[in-house]
């Protein structure tokens, strides 16, 4: 038998940019290795030893989620019905005050008269204005708000970085950062849920600013 001092032990890890034969993270031992998946969150090593498999974090007591539970690869959300949004914890289902910001109902279905805002929806009344009225000649009194338009609020600052407010859908959604001047990125940008990042093509590396490339 060979003595181990004597001997070279090859670093598999090395091969593909440290990844080695592994999808994630590569540990060298003595004459062999491991794989982990430490740095993707919400995987964990597949069967084979090599791959990283999603956790379905939504067969646990729903993700939390009140309503549904959208599970994606390394992390899950929570979706609301329409007519509601997600509250400060992401993961409740509240209602939408459709008629606090009529700007999120298509132009075609707001309200002329009074809107009315239900659980879960709206109901329009025909007529005038909330607080309006006409005077002895029949002219508009001008209720509150007649002449302006109110400040509508920015939802977008109930989204955390990387997401943005659908007012459609009611919930936060990611921003696609790579559809704006390539997300900053010299060559590749690959968008994820909430971020992004550049890569290089083959023969560069990226470089400390982590949106140069430089040839290797």
């Amino acid at each position: 038998m060979a003595d181990k001092n004597s001997e070279t032990d090859v670093n598999e890890c090395l091969l593909r940019n440290g990844h080695g034969p592994c999808q994630d993270t590569c540990i060298n031992t003595w004459s062999s290795y491991r794989c982990t998946c430490d740095g993707l969150p919400g995987t964990r090593l597949a069967a084979d030893g090599h791959s990283c498999e999603d956790i379905d974090e939504c067969t646990v007591n729903n993700g939390g989620c009140s309503h549904t539970c959208l599970n994606t690869l390394g992390r899950a959300f929570c979706v609301c019905p329409e007519g509601y949004m997600l509250d400060e914890d992401w993961k409740t289902c509240v209602d939408v005050d459709e008629c606090a910001n009529q700007r999120s109902i298509a132009s075609e279905h707001r309200c002329h008269g009074r809107c009315i805002n239900t659980v879960g929806s709206y109901r329009c009344e025909q007529g005038e204005e909330h607080g309006g009225g006409k005077d002895a000649e029949g002219r508009s009194t001008g209720g509150a708000g007649d002449g302006e338009e109110q400040e509508q609020p920015d939802y977008d600052t109930l989204c955390p970085t990387g997401y943005h407010f659908n007012t459609t859908m009611g919930d936060c959604q990611d921003t696609n950062e790579c559809s704006i001047s390539n997300g900053g990125c010299q060559q590749h940008c690959i968008n994820s849920d909430g971020s992004y990042y550049c890569s290089c093509k083959y023969g560069f590396k990226l470089d400390v600013d982590k949106r140069s490339c430089l040839g290797k």
